[in-house]
């Protein structure tokens, strides 16, 4: 008996060593899969966070973008190019919200635009389009945009919603009948 609890002793012993280490090591385990998953979170949560930023900034656009279009007063219905004939100046606010160089636009009684930009020279022409009393333009490569007309204190004002097609960028231009 003697050599028997002498033999099973330290059995007994690393048995329970054992157990311990195993519950050392279960503890130790959860502790980093603890850490781990909280690394995960962290991560994703600053990948939530941009996307959190960018819808917040993407709804902060269209909050000032539609408060801005209901201060404006409406746009008059446009039947005919012959009421934007004529030449008209104005400016863009840049996605920056800072103000672009000076822009003339031409246009003619067919529906044809030419458009001249001040600063970094720039000319073209382009085809408008009546739908709805609203005029469109759509360069096949590179610009889409609204023209709409807006009467303010007895002054005709040209809106230009433009869309750059590569970036999706969005340009609002105001412009006024040159006289």
């Amino acid at each position: 008996m003697a050599v028997w609890a002498a033999t099973q002793q330290p059995r007994g012993l690393t048995a329970a060593t054992a157990e311990e280490r195993s519950d050392e090591n279960t503890r130790k385990q959860r502790l980093f899969d603890g850490r781990q998953n909280e690394r995960e979170r962290t991560k994703s949560d600053q990948k939530g966070g941009h996307v959190l930023t960018l819808r917040f900034v993407a709804v902060a656009g269209l909050m000032i973008v539609l408060v801005g279009c209901g201060t404006a007063p409406p746009a008059k219905p446009i039947a005919s190019f012959r009421e934007l004939t004529g030449t008209w100046e104005g400016q863009y606010v840049l996605p920056s919200g800072e103000l672009g160089p000076l822009w003339q636009y031409t246009i003619r009684e067919e529906g044809q635009m030419r458009f001249k930009r001040s600063e970094l020279p720039v000319e073209g022409t382009r085809q408008l389009q009546l739908r709805d009393g609203r005029v469109l333009y759509d360069d096949s490569m590179f610009w889409s945009g609204v023209l709409t007309l807006h009467e303010v204190e007895g002054r005709h004002i040209l809106k230009d919603v433009a869309i750059q097609k590569r970036s999706g960028a969005v340009f609002t231009g105001e412009f006024t009948l040159k006289q």
